[in-house]
């Protein structure tokens, strides 16, 4: 059973851990960020799985 650990940092952004997989979400300037990570269990190495934001000039998600 895997257990979630949430970290609120400010009434918009948040840090979402499952495991070895962290979600931070972040909505302070409105570009709705999105950023996904996993730690390696046996060297601690952080390999990124997805980075986005919406870019509000061009009114579409794109990856960072």
């Amino acid at each position: 059973m895997s257990v979630f650990d949430i970290q609120k940092k400010s009434n918009t952004s948040a840090y979402i851990t499952m495991g070895n997989v962290t979600v931070y979400v972040d909505n302070s300037t409105g570009e709705q960020i999105v950023k996904v990570w996993k730690t390696a269990r046996n060297t601690g190495q952080i390999s990124d799985i997805h980075n986005s934001c919406f870019d509000i000039e061009q009114q579409k998600r794109v990856k960072l």
